[in-house]
């Protein structure tokens, strides 16, 4: 049944927006299983004790459930299964973290990318009373290569994606504005820089390469703060703000700099807990980590 929850109206560029400013405590995540998803699962359940979240993705670990959190199997591009399962949840947030690998096809990464958001959110649209806030996973590649007088990269600057996945997920982000604005849909992008952490495999290549690494954690906590108090249509880049050296990863056009401003995040109350010099939290000792 839809939210109890107290809800407002939002005027968003011309459009009249329900977004819901009550606290949330229903979610659901695509690609749930996928390295982001399963921390940001794990942080939308610490942050509520009443919170309860759905995950979802290819894996065929269908029906597992554990106090708050439950898996089902689901493909982003089946319209039908989307929308039998949306309106069965009616979760009240939406992190949609599912998306193709860089190394996939053209047709791949296209049809996950894009085909899947539109379906995604196509399937919201199609529930009468129905309108959650949905948070985008997009990338820092929609914006490719630039200048150094272009640093750091704002959410304005000009966006020339130089690889198929960078353009993919630019695309999804238009796709959404679109149908967002047209049907009073809440939408958030979130334009992940490049993530390390626990578990991650970084690839050394060109170490005169600088890139904006920020740890897994973090970002789940960002994408989790964007969900609770972001502003429908806005953009904001997930980063760590400072350049690191790292390698180009496989697939990324080698540009020597590359890192975000993260005013808009900031002014959201995000504050960074986990640095790549250490690796943990600060004040954390090595066996919290």
């Amino acid at each position: 049944m839809p939210s109890l929850h107290a809800q407002t109206f939002t005027v968003w560029r011309g459009a009249e927006v329900r977004t819901t400013l009550a606290p949330v405590t229903t979610h659901l995540v695509t690609g749930a299983q996928g390295y982001i998803g399963r921390y940001l699962t794990r942080e939308l359940m610490s942050r509520r004790a009443d919170a309860t979240v759905v995950g979802i993705g290819r894996s065929v670990r269908d029906g597992v459930s554990l106090g708050g959190y439950a898996y089902e199997r689901a493909d982003v591009l089946d319209g039908a299964g989307l929308r039998a399962l949306l309106d069965r949840h009616r979760p009240e947030c939406i992190f949609h973290l599912a998306a193709a690998p860089r190394s996939g096809s053209g047709a791949t990464i296209t049809q996950t990318n894009v085909l899947g958001t539109v379906r995604l959110l196509d399937a919201i649209v199609t529930i009468d009373g129905y309108r959650p806030r949905v948070v985008l996973a997009s990338s820092d590649g929609v914006y490719g290569v630039l200048d150094d007088n272009q640093l750091p990269a704002s959410e304005s600057a000009p966006c020339v994606p130089v690889d198929m996945h960078g353009a993919s997920k630019l695309a999804a982000e238009h796709m959404s504005r679109i149908i967002g604005e047209r049907h009073g849909v809440c939408v958030m992008v979130a334009r992940i820089f490049t993530v390390c952490g626990p578990d991650a495999a970084i690839h050394l290549g060109d170490l005169g390469t600088t890139r904006d690494l920020i740890d897994v954690r973090d970002v789940a906590s960002a994408l989790a703060i964007i969900g609770e108090q972001g502003s429908c249509g806005e953009t904001y880049n997930v980063s760590s703000g400072p350049m690191t050296t790292d390698s180009t990863p496989p697939g990324v056009s080698n540009a020597s700099r590359h890192y975000g401003d993260v005013t808009r995040l900031h002014k959201l109350g995000f504050v960074q807990q986990y640095h790549i010099e250490s690796g943990r939290a600060p004040h954390q000792s090595p066996e919290h980590t």
